[in-house]
């Protein structure tokens, strides 16, 4: 609608209908039985609901509003950017009579997180369209006693993403558990963006979450699939840099080490992972789809054995160079720098360069 309202030019974003109008004649050819649907994710501004929902409503007054839990990123969840933009948007349309309100969980790139991850988003959205208390502690109250874990603990769930320099709390949507689980340790797609203080990052989350999960609530299962991504991550995330540092130092001992004991260290959590990722798919969805976690999980447990396969190749001599570590590691776009934490929530572009 807001195409032809442009005259077939395509808005980039809605900020680009800024005093746009629909004409009578356009109007007339909208079917008067139609539910206009309008969905934005990314906005918390009373400004911009106010505006685009009275554009909408220039087309029918038969509107609903969609806004977005945030679950499609990854195996973790942006619950404070999902509370903040739709408390706004559903703020307005009490505000500008819009009756329609929805919360849409889609599953982008393999359906990984868990719907009940944004239990928080969902419980706050409920209390404020029914006029009740939305303040931390009786959200907190009212979450323990429905689902056997706070309000704040389910919010915490995105910690898994919060790290040094980027912060979902900032609402700045990066997703480095998602790109650092797939990122291979040859080929280092993603290594610009690792640094070694991401250790500390996701064992102190991992720690965390295996707190919520001990509490056995409904949905601990939830907890124990974060426990588990966030304790692999705490020695998977670094191993490319680290293992990279080693070769360009000549340090042998180091890569013996990391053959030995970190890649088979890495390869047990990487087991504990999947089977708690398993019990979480099963628990909410149908067996179809699962293949796509099957495939990409692994796809890591063979890669980690050919990598320690390649490096004691080149330990004893077989091969004089590790081809794919002497290459620079770059940042993954040009408007990104080097040590960022990113959003890249494709697993084909993060696996590999090569077409998948």
């Amino acid at each position: 609608f807001f195409r032809f309202g442009l005259g077939n030019k395509t808005p980039a974003s809605f900020e680009n209908t800024e005093g746009m109008h629909f004409g009578k004649e356009f109007i007339e050819k909208v079917p008067k039985d139609i539910n206009l649907i309008f969905w934005d994710y990314n906005h918390s501004d009373d400004e911009f609901y106010e505006r685009v929902i009275d554009q909408h409503k220039e087309i029918t007054n038969d509107l609903t509003y969609a806004c977005g839990a945030w679950t499609w990123k990854g195996y973790v969840p942006f619950n404070t950017i999902a509370e903040n933009n739709s408390s706004a948007a559903l703020r307005n349309c009490v505000k500008r009579g819009v009756e329609n309100f929805l919360v849409t969980v889609w599953g982008d790139g393999g359906g990984e997180c868990s719907s009940y991850a944004a239990l928080s988003t969902f419980l706050k959205l409920s209390e404020q369209a029914y006029g009740g208390d939305i303040t931390d502690e009786f959200l907190n109250e009212r979450s323990l006693k429905l689902f056997g874990n706070t309000y704040e603990e389910f919010k915490n769930a995105e910690n898994c993403n919060v790290t040094r320099l980027g912060t979902i709390k900032d609402g700045i949507d990066i997703n480095p558990s998602k790109y650092h689980l797939y990122n291979d340790p040859l080929l280092g797609v993603m290594d610009a963006h690792a640094y070694l203080e991401l250790d500390e990052y996701f064992e102190r989350n991992a720690v965390e979450m295996q707190k919520y999960a001990e509490r056995k609530g409904k949905f601990s299962y939830v907890f124990e699939t974060l426990y588990r991504l966030s304790d692999l991550l705490a020695v998977k995330a670094t191993l490319g840099i680290k293992l990279r540092s080693a070769y360009k130092c000549g340090d042998k001992n180091e890569l013996k080490e990391i053959c030995s004991k970190i890649i088979p260290e890495i390869k047990r959590r990487l087991n504990a992972f999947y089977k708690a990722a398993r019990v979480q798919w099963y628990k909410e969805s149908c067996s179809t789809g699962f293949e796509i976690t099957d495939v990409r999980i692994g796809g890591l447990v063979f890669r980690l054995d050919n990598v320690c396969r390649i490096v004691e190749d080149y330990l004893n001599g077989q091969i004089n160079k590790i081809e794919e570590l002497e290459n620079e590691r770059l940042p993954f776009r040009v408007k990104f720098n080097i040590g960022d934490d990113v959003v890249m929530n494709t697993y084909e572009y993060v696996v590999s360069g090569s077409i998948l």
